[in-house]
């Protein structure tokens, strides 16, 4: 059983795809920075297999319709990742490309990686190690 969850937050960390913003700095001068981006961010806990892919296409699919600098696929507390659920994400990952939208999945547990690495999504998406979230 999984639970796929959407919701909305604010990233610290550079997204891929996006230049760094110019912000000023305490005393008014501009600096580099990544400044802070609203982004979605898809939560999974379980095993992800065919029970939950009608839920995890449609989070997917409202994600990337939304159009946010960009979509954070959280698999760090998924079990299992079938392979069906991975070709949804390649496809996700794909329109999401093509709409200007950034995708991150942090790295997950060691046999979700080795779906996403079979299935070549993770050759598509960014793997961020700290996502530091207000």
């Amino acid at each position: 059983m999984s639970t796929v969850s959407l919701a909305h937050s604010h990233v610290a960390n550079e997204m891929p795809g996006r230049r760094s913003r110019r912000t000023p700095d305490g005393n008014g001068r501009p600096t580099a920075g990544t400044g802070i981006t609203d982004c979605l961010i898809i939560a999974v806990t379980g095993e992800l297999d065919m029970n939950g892919l009608p839920a995890f296409r449609t989070a997917l699919s409202v994600a990337v319709d939304a159009a946010p600098p960009a979509v954070i696929v959280d698999l760090r507390r998924a079990r299992f990742l079938s392979v069906r659920n991975a070709v949804v994400l390649l496809d996700a990952v794909q329109r999401a490309t093509r709409c200007g939208v950034g995708i991150l999945v942090p790295n997950a547990p060691r046999a979700v990686e080795r779906v996403l690495d079979v299935t070549g999504v993770r050759t598509l998406v960014h793997r961020e190690q700290d996502l530091s979230s207000n």
